[in-house]
């Protein structure tokens, strides 16, 4: 009786055969289509008639011939070290050694007819010979290998095709000595193949663009770098970091490994004193997993600046040092300048507090800078010390010059709470939020002033690798009743959401405790915010799915569903005037977009009222944003694209059209940003690596066109709410 070995089996006996180099991968895998033909029936085609036996040769009637196709995806692009082809002899019609050919064949596709007819042209070259016989009860072990197996997989490789063909021919067809039966599970296909690790990724320990030969990035001097290694097969690998200066010499180099791809790590510090200040270097790495070495990552170029600037300048009418010009809570000015004209400043860190002395703003090309502050009463009173320091295009900072004190007459009349008022001096500002490279976020402020508005300033920034991938959605609300407007993030945490309230001083914003953690996807929700229970105090709703939350926001840490049944965009206004925000939502449904509004009863949102349905814009392609634009006291509905501002006014609804052109921006929002009792609209967005800020002036019965409010360097992109 014969002893049929499991194709498991076959396959274990297969690997004892084979020793793979170091760091190489070895895959063994059976044919994904095989099929056979015969001389003696030209025509006819056994893709699914006699199955049973693999043939090759004069055997069981006619001369047979047996193709067979593999699966080649997984090595598009490797480097083909060793290719065998292993099958099992089941018997030979006669007891004597004899040989079998192996070729390299084209495509077969089980869905087409295959004869020996249509077989003729798909036998490309013969590749490797084996012999083997099969005798008495036992299966014979038949194995093919050769560098010209090797040559046409890697081709194959190379060219990332899909699959590869191989076919049996005996050596000698029409002597039935040669005919061999083949068991068909037994035949594999065993590749030893490596992928060169993929280009690493290096920076310095502090990440910074890469810069050119021509623009280098202008930097304190590096002492460590970071990186990490890629690699397709998972192989331990060691990365070699190279600098090299101006005249393209190596000064230095370091190899870091063995370490598993994907994992950071960090080359040991550069020797003190290597890198010079005012030179120009490049560095770059590579990778290698003891087989093959992959490339070079981009060669990066950077110059070497180690002097700090000096303490800045600081003068001011409105702030004379130690001497009250102008009531608190209203907004003044100080202007920056460099300790020596002509020093290398690229802008300012200012604040109240010295710990908390983080608030940017550019300088000009002449390295000035005019800063808005608000002094705010205190435990002693209208007064406060005043901190800046200077920041060079490098990143390196200056001392504090901590010798001018702020002070403020007492307030005329308390200021108005506004909507969108950061500082706290009764007119709306632009508040926005930036991403940066390396997963760093920003918000900055643009304070609103007679005839235009300030300079822009950087009120909160997370620091790089803060994951900029795990912020979400934004919105911006008096959420403590303090006349100031805060900005609540929302923020992926794990399998959760994080909300966080980001307060503000009326100088710059911080952070304190998270109030809410919880489950909320962010990828399906809709955010906006009001103040929806008329208690003096903005509130976030969520509408997720078709249900909407309310954080109130006495806390925003205990979150009620006030409303089923929403599924488009909304935005929050008091519509009605009776002094609770209410929701709008815009939705698109059976080929038209309508909107309607749901009153707010201080704890619920009532029935959906539709108030207009038309197709003057699709929901998908506009940005929402409440704002009473008529100055009447009643939230307004204003659609914001790229191309046009259509409002609906609370007083029917009807969309108009109040401005068109093209003007396209991630940002839109709104404010009384020249106190004349009526909303207008701006937009923030980049153009050639600057940000602009716009508005359009509201006259009550439409916008007039956008006017540029301010423009700069902010080595962000706006992000939309």
């Amino acid at each position: 009786m014969r002893r049929i070995l499991s194709f498991g089996a076959l396959l274990a006996l297969f690997l004892t055969l084979i020793t793979p180099p170091v760091q190489a991968v070895s895959h063994s895998a059976e044919p994904v289509a095989w099929t056979q033909v015969n001389e003696l029936r030209p025509d006819t085609s056994y893709w699914e008639t006699d199955r049973g036996t693999v043939r090759a040769g004069t055997i069981d009637g006619g001369v047979w011939r047996s193709l067979f196709q593999f699966d080649t995806r997984h090595l598009a692009g490797a480097r083909i070290i060793k290719v065998s082809v292993y099958l099992v002899v089941d018997r030979t019609e006669s007891c004597d050694e004899t040989s079998v050919q192996l070729w390299n064949t084209g495509a077969i596709d089980p869905a087409r007819p295959l004869t020996w007819r249509t077989s003729a042209d798909l036998w490309r070259t013969q590749v490797a010979t084996g012999a083997a016989q099969a005798c008495g009860e036992f299966n014979t072990p038949l194995g093919f290998e050769s560098d010209q197996m090797r040559q046409v997989v890697q081709r194959v490789a190379d060219e990332r095709a899909g699959s590869i063909g191989f076919g049996l021919r005996a050596q000698q067809e029409h002597d039935s000595a040669y005919g061999k039966a083949i068991v068909p599970k037994s035949v594999v296909l065993v590749v030893d193949y490596n992928n060169a690790p993929s280009v690493p990724v290096v920076n310095t320990s502090y990440p910074r663009a890469c810069g050119t030969a021509d623009a280098p990035t202008v930097m304190p001097p590096p002492s460590q770098f970071s990186g990490r290694a890629k690699d397709l097969d998972d192989d331990n690998v060691s990365t070699t970091l190279e600098i090299r200066d101006a005249a393209g010499t190596t000064v230095h180099t370091s190899t870091v490994g063995p370490t598993t791809p994907g994992s950071a790590f960090s080359w040991p510090e550069l020797p003190a004193g290597l890198l010079k200040h005012g030179e120009k270097y490049s560095y770059r790495a590579k990778t290698s997993d003891g087989t093959d070495t992959g490339p070079y990552s981009a060669e990066c170029w950077f110059q070497v600046d180690s002097v700090r600037p000096g303490k800045p300048q600081i003068s001011s009418t409105d702030y004379p040092n130690g001497e009250p010009a102008i009531p608190a809570g209203t907004t003044g000015t100080i202007t920056l300048s460099p300790a020596t004209p002509g020093d290398d400043v690229y802008g300012y860190q200012f604040g109240l507090q010295q710990d908390s002395a983080t608030t940017f703003v550019k300088a000009g090309q002449d390295g000035r800078a005019v800063v808005p502050v608000t002094v705010q009463r205190d435990d002693v009173g209208w007064w406060s010390f005043f901190y800046a320091r200077a920041v060079d295009r490098a990143g390196n900072v200056s001392s504090y010059n901590n010798s001018w004190d702020v002070a403020a007459l007492d307030p005329v009349t308390p200021q108005p709470h506004v909507r969108g008022d950061l500082n706290g001096d009764g007119r709306a500002d632009v508040t926005f939020m930036q991403r940066h490279d390396f997963g760093r976020m920003t918000i900055w402020n643009v304070t609103a002033r007679d005839g235009g508005f300030h300079a822009g300033t950087q009120l909160y920034d997370t620091g790089i690798s803060s994951g900029s991938e795990q912020w979400g959605p934004h919105v911006r609300g008096d959420f403590n009743g303090d006349g100031r407007s805060e900005v609540v993030q929302f923020q992926r945490s794990g399998d959760n959401t994080r909300l966080i309230v980001i307060q503000s001083d009326g100088n710059r914003l911080g952070a304190p405790p998270v109030p809410w953690t919880g489950a909320l996807p962010l990828d399906q929700a809709r955010f906006t915010s009001g103040d929806f229970d008329g208690d003096g105090k903005a509130d976030v709703a969520a509408a997720t799915g078709s249900r909407v939350l309310v954080f109130r926001g006495a806390d925003l840490s205990a979150p009620a569903t006030w409303l089923e049944g929403v599924t488009g965009k909304i935005v929050a206004g008091d519509f009605d005037g009776d002094g609770k925000a209410d929701l709008a939502e815009v939705r698109d449904e059976n080929g038209t977009t309508s909107v309607r509004t749901y009153a707010s009863s201080g704890t619920a949102f009532g029935a959906g009222e539709v108030r207009w349905q038309g197709g003057d814009y699709r929901a998908a392609d506009v940005t929402l944003v409440a704002a009473d634009v008529d100055g009447d006291g009643r939230g307004d509905v204003v659609a914001a694209s790229g191309t046009k501002l259509v409002v609906h006014t609370a007083a029917d609804f009807a969309a108009r059209t109040w401005w068109s052109g093209a003007l396209a921006a991630p940002v839109f929002t709104a404010g009384d940003f020249d106190l004349d009792g009526k909303e207008d609209i701006a937009a923030v967005r980049t153009v050639g690596g600057r940000t602009q800020l716009w508005t359009w002036k509201s006259t009550g019965s439409a916008f007039g066109s956008p006017v540029p409010g301010w423009e700069d360097e902010t080595r962000g992109t706006p992000a939309a709410s």
